[in-house]
């Protein structure tokens, strides 16, 4: 794997083939237990025991593998334990993940497009509704289910609470806007791991063109050519068609946007809304991010 900022490099010990049959979208290694979750595009959830390979097992790992080692004698290998199909019917799993702590090491969340959360433990399940469609509003919510199941809250309850609760103003909020468009208003904040979530929340919408409208980010304790490096990354990963910059910042650095069809950049707001044209995000859905000085 290649590093960042300093991190060592991490040699590949084990690697399991075959287990999914179409793309996995989630792992969650157990530091309890050590068993690993997998789930993906089949719908399905498996889980794998982590042991010392035997000589059989080790002698099939490729030689580079072995070079990259920093023992070579420590190798590893992985043998499927269980697995649940059609965990969560005929829907993608999107997310896997244990508990993070003994005292509940083998309670397993998993989450799906079928719009639930699933909790197994003690041998049985336990789904909840979630009223969310953002990744960081599922996450909030699981952290409590799992808290109310562990105070020995039943399930039914729980989920009788989680239909009672609306989506909080000023984060995300969805909007019907001109020419058959939707906007995304997220001018709540504008750090990167804001700026990452919201575009997690874009990239979830239906509608195939997406575009972001983005102010320069404050106070990040990054260089200007790092943090808009960063920027990039996001966006660039994201598919994103349309990035419009906002701010002296990514204006200056607009040379790592090249990737996206269609980019403007402006020195400010008013700049930019004196040049606006709102027939060219027709059809489209986007997210308008920024910092407060340059609303």
């Amino acid at each position: 794997l290649t590093p960042r900022r300093g991190e060592p490099v991490l040699p590949c010990v084990a690697t399991v083939t075959g287990p999914h049959d179409r793309c996995i979208y989630s792992v969650s290694w157990s530091k309890t237990h050590g068993f690993i979750a997998s789930a993906g595009a089949d719908n399905t959830i498996r889980v794998f025991e982590v042991s010392s390979a035997s000589a059989e097992a080790a002698g099939r790992l490729a030689e580079d593998q072995q070079k990259a080692l920093n023992e070579p004698g420590v190798l590893l290998e992985a043998k499927l334990v269980t697995e649940t199909k059609n965990a969560h019917g005929t829907s993608d799993i999107n997310s896997v993940a244990w508990y993070p702590n003994e005292e509940h090491g083998d309670w397993l969340a998993s989450g799906g497009d079928d719009g639930t959360i699933k909790i197994t433990f003690n041998g049985s399940s336990h789904f909840f509704t979630a009223p969310f469609i953002d990744f960081a509003s599922r996450e909030n919510l699981v952290h409590c289910i799992v808290l109310m199941l562990h105070l020995g809250i039943s399930a039914s309850v729980i989920q009788e609470g989680i239909n009672s609760l609306k989506s909080v103003p000023m984060r995300l909020e969805l909007k019907q806007g001109v020419n058959q468009s939707l906007i995304i208003d997220d001018t709540y904040n504008n750090d990167l791991a804001g700026l990452q979530i919201s575009v997690d929340f874009l990239s979830g919408q239906q509608k195939q063109r997406k575009a972001l409208i983005l102010s320069d980010i404050l106070q990040s304790g990054l260089s200007d050519d790092m943090l808009v490096k960063e920027v990039a990354g996001i966006v660039l990963r994201a598919g994103i068609q349309s990035f419009v910059g906002i701010g002296p910042v990514l204006l200056s650095h607009q040379q790592y946007f090249k990737g996206i069809n269609d980019t403007s950049f402006y020195p400010n707001t008013d700049s930019f809304l004196a040049d606006l044209d709102a027939d060219s995000f027709q059809g489209s859905v986007m997210l308008i991010k920024g910092a407060r000085p340059l609303q």
